[in-house]
């Protein structure tokens, strides 16, 4: 099943101070399709911060807004439909995700630890959208798993400045990859290794647990003046506590 890590990192996944006019940011459109369901993704970041725009995988008429401010480490998830949200500093989120572990494992045997993935280069090319980029196979515990392709960040007119801040918010969400059900094969590479391998524009593979095959594909990547409030929580809406 589609999950939160998928929503959040590939990202769909990195991420501030803005002027009255606004400021220059990067904006990439992207779409997960899984079980037939194309889901488009919207991310805008700008030096510490991030915004993930999304629809809900169960109800596509139900939107949701994920916010990332690497310099106060604070995450932000903003119910479009009931008009809330929840801030919470990483630090919380990572004591109350391994807690929620414990709770999931607890009577149960112990899990194997997940193998790691590697990445083979195939010495192919493709191109997406109007990108060239580098085929890449996923591979866990030898055996292929999907593919990607990616291509150098200067190809796709970014720097490592501009992806900083979704590395930064890929690695703050690791802790709940752990707690998300139906963990995906493929869905932060746009950010893992992309100083080797570049910004991932196409990715495939198959959920290790539900046999789902996901893929990920990137459409724009665009440099915007963006709003002063792309990365303020919408006027109106009401904070939420964690436990009532």
């Amino acid at each position: 099943m589609y999950n939160k890590r998928t929503q959040l990192i590939i990202l769909g996944l990195a991420q501030m101070a803005f002027s009255a006019l606004g400021a220059t940011g990067v904006k990439i459109t992207a779409n997960i399709t899984q079980s037939k369901n194309k889901l488009p993704l919207h991310l805008f970041f700008e030096k510490t911060k991030v915004r993930l725009d999304s629809p809900a995988p169960n109800d596509p008429s139900q939107t949701y807004r994920i916010f990332y401010d690497a310099q106060t480490e604070n995450l932000s998830y903003v119910d479009n439909k009931k008009k809330t949200f929840l801030t919470m500093p990483v630090a919380q989120m990572e004591i109350l995700a391994s807690l929620a572990l414990k709770l999931q494992q607890r009577g149960k045997p112990a899990e194997a630890k997940a193998a790691d993935v590697t990445f083979k280069d195939t010495g192919k090319t493709k191109k997406v959208s109007q990108w060239n980029c580098k085929v890449f196979e996923i591979h866990r515990e030898r055996k292929k798993v999907g593919d990607l392709c990616a291509a150098p960040l200067k190809d796709v007119g970014l720097t490592k400045a501009d992806i900083l801040p979704m590395q930064k918010l890929s690695r703050a969400l690791e802790p709940l990859v752990k707690v998300a059900p139906g963990n995906s094969s493929v869905p932060d590479y746009l950010w893992k290794k992309i100083e080797e391998m570049g910004l991932t524009l196409e990715a495939n593979g198959i959920d290790p647990k539900s046999g789902e095959t996901s893929t990920f594909l990137v459409s724009a990547i665009e440099r915007p003046t963006l709003p002063a409030d792309t990365f303020s929580i919408p006027p109106g809406y009401t904070p939420q506590a964690l436990i009532k």
